[in-house]
């Protein structure tokens, strides 16, 4: 049974991460109206749906590690989502898990095209060294 206290880390994590954005400048600076057409996944839903993966107990002391699919699964989860949305129409989280899939696959994609150039550059630097 989760404390009080698991609980508020748990939403301070979480809140912690969706208003990062807010309070540090850079690329992918944004602001709170940004914010909300980002997390608000369908207009009609008119809630901000936010979610937090992996769940782990505070004090756990098990680390896994996860590959990109597999963390993106469990943000799209309904356990690890900070908002009950069981009366909500089927169809619009179908929508959703298709779009999930296709950036899935975009990840996937970009992770290997990183993966191979970093492999380049670092046999370029170890036939630069010999």
């Amino acid at each position: 049974m989760p404390t009080y206290r698991n609980l508020n880390h748990l939403i301070s994590a979480t809140k912690s991460g969706v208003t990062t954005c807010l309070h540090f400048p850079g690329q992918l600076n944004a602001d709170l109206h940004k914010l909300a057409v980002n997390m608000v996944p369908f207009p009609h839903l008119h809630l901000i749906m936010s979610s937090f993966a992996p769940l782990t107990s505070r004090g756990s002391q098990h680390h896994q590690a996860l590959t990109v699919p597999e963390l993106t699964q469990q943000v799209f989860n309904a356990k690890n989502m900070m908002a009950a949305c069981e009366d909500v129409d089927e169809m619009e989280f179908t929508k959703a898990e298709s779009n999930m899939n296709d950036l899935v696959s975009k990840y996937q994609q970009y992770y290997q095209d990183a993966s191979a150039e970093e492999e380049e550059d670092f046999s370029e630097e170890a036939e630069e060294e010999a």
